[in-house]
This record gives structure tokens, sequence and C-alpha cells, in this order.
């Protein structure tokens, strides 16, 4: 960090004074790495090795499968602890080749071996204990491929006493004041259901790893990266700061109803379902009052009660006013609403268990090049026996690790 963020116009004269004399980058310039499409999508041929649990570490490979790296997902052979909650681990583990292996015996130690020097990543979410034991710490990956990058999604970050503690979604909510601010006016603090400190820290997981795969490309020295919980959580208290006094900027406060910080920002009851309304500025809250036949925003929230959403939603899109619909069935409804299907939004591939299956889709939109969305999430240990193959195991030493149960192949 170099500073705060800069006022209004701080530095036009300085930019404008600079000189731009490379010209822009044209697409016959750029390089690309031997072997790569660069027509294809962004990070085709980037071998990523997946070694996490739970959410926070497996959804940041699973992002740079989509943008088309090869990514290998490695798991116990009792599965990844999410495996029970099927929705939930399926929603980041698509585009992966699965591998099951037990790390705790000393006769996985060849495979993981072979499959470390295959990546030119290494991602993981481990407690650093538990990463030392099974020979996946920074020092272990880097005595066996001292190149590659290695990037660890921890909770608290890698430095303090907390540095090797546990950690869930839930408490940096907590220590983030989401809980007390999502409680309302007056009320006690809420319980958040799921997530999204976990999506978050496997996002700045996804920057540090392809900025150090950058950094490897331009040097050829191999990075270890991290993300964290807390700096997730960090993050989402960027609306606080404090003014040229030093006194801590007010923000909008939820209600003591929790459906809102003001009558233009907020949730409204309707005859046949909700509406979430977001007109922020005067131009847009006339408007809505306006579309609702009322003189002023005392007489929205009556008004709101007896109208139906769909007309409603169309009247005030018409005025300019943004709102939207309240989804009180997110699953169906979403997969099959056309529109979210025309934005590429859903996703469909066989499952090695489970048959036809349909999934979020994009989290990216790459212009010219492909988002990589053409393989479900793997079945435990469905491409054991094809992977250990790929990284230059010989098949009797597979053998072996299958017959020993230190390694399981799916039956097809």
């Amino acid at each position: 960090m170099t500073g705060p963020a800069p006022g209004l116009g701080q530095h036009t004269d300085e930019v404008l004074a600079e000189r731009w004399d490379a010209g822009p980058v044209r697409a016959a310039d750029r390089v690309a790495r031997p072997g790569v499409d660069p027509a294809r999508s962004p990070l085709q041929g980037l071998r990523v090795l997946d070694l996490g649990n739970f959410l926070a570490g497996p959804l940041g490979p699973m992002l740079l499968a989509d943008l088309g790296a090869e990514v290998v997902k490695v798991e116990a052979t009792t599965g990844d602890q999410m495996r029970p909650i099927q929705r939930v681990f399926a929603s980041c583990q698509r585009g992966k080749r699965g591998v099951a292996l037990d790390l705790k015996s000393p006769d996985a130690q060849p495979a993981l071996e072979a499959l470390v020097r295959w990546a030119d990543v290494v991602h993981h979410n481990l407690r650093r204990p538990a990463a030392r034991r099974l020979g996946i710490d920074e020092d272990a990956i880097r005595a066996i491929s001292p190149d590659v990058v290695s990037c660890h999604a921890s909770s608290y970050g890698p430095l303090g006493e907390r540095a090797d503690w546990p950690g869930y979604d839930q408490l940096f909510q907590a220590c983030a004041g989401w809980e007390v601010l999502g409680g309302g006016e007056g009320n006690d603090p809420m319980w958040f259901r799921f997530g999204f400190m976990d999506h978050l820290c496997a996002m700045g997981s996804t920057v540090a790893t392809l900025l150090a795969v950058l950094e490897r490309d331009r040097t050829g020295r191999g990075q270890h990266v991290t993300g964290s919980l807390l700096g997730a959580a960090v993050l989402t208290n960027g609306e606080t700061y404090l003014d040229r006094s030093g006194a801590a900027v007010e923000v909008a406060t939820v209600d003591g109803d929790q459906m809102g910080t003001s009558p233009g920002h907020r949730l409204y009851p309707l005859a046949d379902g909700w509406l979430a309304l977001a007109a922020c500025s005067p131009d847009h809250l006339a408007a809505t009052c306006s579309a609702l036949g009322v003189s002023g925003v005392d007489g929205l929230e009556a008004s709101f009660a007896r109208a139906p959403v769909r007309e409603t939603v169309e009247a005030l899109r018409a005025a300019g006013v943004p709102c939207e619909r309240v989804g009180l069935d997110q699953g169906a409804s979403f997969l099959d609403d056309p529109l979210i299907r025309s934005l590429g939004l859903v996703t469909s591939y066989p499952h090695a268990e489970w048959g036809a299956l349909e999934q979020v889709g994009a989290f990216w939109g790459l212009g010219d090049l492909e988002v990589s969305l053409d393989r479900a999430p793997p079945a435990l240990g469905q491409h054991t026996v094809e992977v250990l193959l790929e990284a230059g195991m010989d098949p009797a030493d597979i053998d072996v690790l299958v017959a020993g149960a230190v390694a399981v192949q799916a039956v097809p």
C-alpha cells in the first residue's frame, strides 16, 4: 500500500504530463508460452494441483479451471469433508479431475511427488501443522519442485499467534462487524448462513496465484502466496474510513425491521411477493412515488402492499428505477430462467454418479476467449489412474497403491 485513496483529480496534471511512448500493445506483439493457443482460453496449459477441502480452498482452483487451467483435485481416500453436502461440494469442484490418495501413508509419497512435479501451481487451505504432517507445506513442495507456485488459503494469514488457528466463515463475519450491522438498529446480532467470506478468500487466493504465475513467467522464480478469511473480512470494511479530521465517516445502517437503510433502499412486501428497491437518488425516489401514484415516501409502504409484483417491477423499470423481484426459490427457478441461460450463467454436463447435472455457469466474460465449463465435478477417485499415469508413474506402482487402498480408483 502506498497511500490513501486519491482525492478527486489529485493526480490529473501529473498523469497528463507523463509520456506514453510505448504505444498500444498489438495482438501480434504478444508472446504466448510454447504450446499454448492464446485464442482458446487464458490459462490453457497451466497445471494446478488442488489439495484443499471445504469451500475457501477448492473454489480458487475451480475458478482457475473455468479460465482453462488443467486442475487435479487430490483428496483423502475417504473424500473431501464437504462431499456429504453434495450441492455445496459440487459448487466448487467443476472443471477438475479427481485423484484419491491417503497422504498419511508413506507409500503415497512417490505419487505426491509425481503430482507436484507435474504441477505449475499447488494450492491448499490446510492448516500449516497438518500440511507439514502430510508433506504439502511450502518447504516440502519447494524441495520437490523449486520453481512451483504455491498458494495457501488460511484463516488468519501467515503471521502472528493465530497463524495456525482454524477458522470458519461465520467467525470472520463476526470480527468484521457483519453480524452486528446485519441485525439492524436495536437488535441482537444475526447469523448469516453461509459462505461470503469463504468466497472472497478464494477470489483473493486466485488473484494472488495468477500474479505469482505472471512473476514466475517473467523471472523463472517460483513464488509462495497467501489469501485469508481475515483478509477477506477486512476487504469488506472498505466503506469504513476516517475523514480529514480523523473522525469515522458514518455509514447507513439497517433499520430495526431488517428491511433496509432508507425508504428508497429496502425490501417491501407486495400483494403476492417481495420487491427489492434501490431508488437511491432523489430522481429515482421521485420516479418511484410517481409510478406508485403517491405524493411522497410516506405512502410507499401502503401502496406497495396492495400492488402485484410483476406489474410493479415492470412499471418501475419503465420509469428507470432499479428494482428486482425477491426470489423466494432460487433453485430451479434460477436455472430455468431464459435470461439467465442466455447469459451463459447455467452450464450442464454428465456426472459420473448423478447423471445429467446443471449448475450455475460462468463467473467470467472473456470476449473472444473461451470459458472452460465442460467437466463435471469428479467422483471420488474418478481419474486416479489416468492422472498418475500422466504424471509419469509406472502402471505397476499405481496398481500396488490401489491394491493397498493407498489410492482409490472409482469404478467406471
